[in-house]
């Protein structure tokens, strides 16, 4: 929730939408009561691009299509409001590289 207001109140000033970073920091602390410094608002409106982590974690050694097609099989059962746990992912996941003879998926 964080990073996605901070860059949120960088973007507004940026974009000139919030006059000054104070009124971004007391937008932000009066809306969705979480603070954030006016500096830090000022310092990232600076930048050209606010940058924040895209994921945590190691990165991963599936191929980039495989990763796709795994996310969208856990989009979908997600929309279909079925649990997903982590061996069901890493199932699905050994299934689809199976018949490529490459190395499973720790589980």
């Amino acid at each position: 929730m964080y990073n996605a207001l901070y860059k949120w109140a960088a973007q507004a000033v940026k974009d000139e939408l919030l006059v000054t970073c104070r009124e971004a920091s007391d937008c932000s602390k009066e809306r969705y009561n979480v603070s954030i410094h006016y500096s830090a608002i000022s310092k990232a409106a600076k930048k050209i691009e606010v940058a924040s982590p895209y994921r945590a974690g190691r990165k991963t050694f599936i191929p980039k299509h495989a990763e796709k097609s795994l996310w969208e099989f856990i989009v979908a059962l997600r929309v279909m409001k079925v649990p997903v746990y982590k061996h069901t992912a890493c199932t699905y996941a050994n299934q689809m590289i199976e018949p490529a003879d490459v190395l499973r998926v720790p589980g």
